[in-house]
């Protein structure tokens, strides 16, 4: 009888264990080219495109509104990957009017964005 308790609190703690590991370690919840928003928003400027993925963030590109259309900004944005993975759900791609640069920008003394 002491041994079955035994055996019975050895495999529950191994699997609680293989749950907090997996949960740990578990690969990414979006991928690149993916567009995510925060769960509690309708705000087209809160989309993020995923654009890389490394083991504790993402790197991604924000939306902003100019003139009131909405533009993509490749702007290259590291976020927490485990906030994203919490609280952001993925969503269509939007429509954009255009996209803005700031690299290509500042390299060339421009700064407004292109159409698409």
């Amino acid at each position: 009888m002491k041994r079955i308790a035994v055996i019975a609190v050895l495999a529950a703690v191994l699997g609680l264990s293989l749950f907090v590991i997996h949960g740990r370690f578990s690969g990414p919840k979006f991928r690149v080219g993916d567009h995510v928003m925060p769960a509690d928003s309708s705000n087209p400027e809160t989309i993020l495109k995923i654009v890389g993925v490394a083991p504790k963030s993402y790197k991604v590109f924000t939306h902003f509104l100019s003139d009131g259309k909405l533009v993509l900004a490749e702007d290259y944005s590291d976020r927490s990957r485990d906030l994203i993975d919490r609280t952001y759900i993925k969503v269509p791609a939007p429509t954009v009017e255009s996209t803005f640069s700031p690299d290509k920008y500042i390299s060339k003394g421009e700064a407004s964005p292109s159409p698409q």
